[in-house]
């Protein structure tokens, strides 16, 4: 889910399905392409692709400084003990594209469960995925996607390239940066 400006207070979720996330981001990337002009516009991208398990909170990639607009918009999941806020980095899915053009950046976090015995493998099918947890994650993206719309203001403001570069260095992401983006860099 994009969540972008329109004007003061009227704030409109786009909700964008990628492909080519296993082939290096592919549909994220060309989407960033192709939408360039509209960055800076955007308040928060939010994406899901951790698997069916239960929910935890949202991840933040290193932005500190969205802690607390987040902790605004987890404060009713407290109940359901999916509140959580999780600063780790990681370039393992579509919110890489948008993390190094300094779009702020989130994750819904999940417990790991059995994710990452069967990810990838001939036993990762849909019979395998329990429909309370996806529901719960569905949920929550609503929830969040509607309270970010709903803001007074955006979560935190886009990064400069010189800001992004100083996040992946002190994320520990540079080294993955240089290998995904070998000849242009997006920021």
């Amino acid at each position: 889910m994009i969540m972008g400006q329109a004007s003061r207070r009227c704030s409109k979720p786009r909700f964008v399905f990628f492909s080519g996330e296993e082939q290096s981001d592919l549909g994220s990337k060309a989407y960033v392409e192709q939408h360039k002009s509209e960055l800076d516009n955007l308040w928060a991208v939010i994406n899901t692709d951790h698997g069916a398990q239960a929910p935890l909170g949202l991840q933040l990639y290193g932005r500190d400084d969205l802690r607390p607009a987040t902790e605004k918009v987890l404060k009713p999941l407290a109940p359901i003990a999916a509140n959580q806020i999780i600063l780790d980095a990681a370039f393992d899915s579509d919110e890489e594209a948008f993390m190094v053009v300094g779009v702020p950046t989130y994750s819904i976090a999940v417990e790991d469960a059995d994710y990452n015995f069967r990810h990838h493998t001939i036993i990762d099918t849909f019979e395998r995925i329990d429909p309370r947890m996806l529901g719960l994650q569905t949920a929550i993206m609503a929830m969040c996607g509607y309270s970010f719309a709903d803001a007074e203001q955006r979560p935190g403001r886009r990064l400069s390239p010189s800001e992004v570069h100083d996040l992946l260095v002190r994320t520990g992401l540079e080294p993955l940066y240089e290998l995904d983006y070998p000849d242009k860099k997006p920021y």
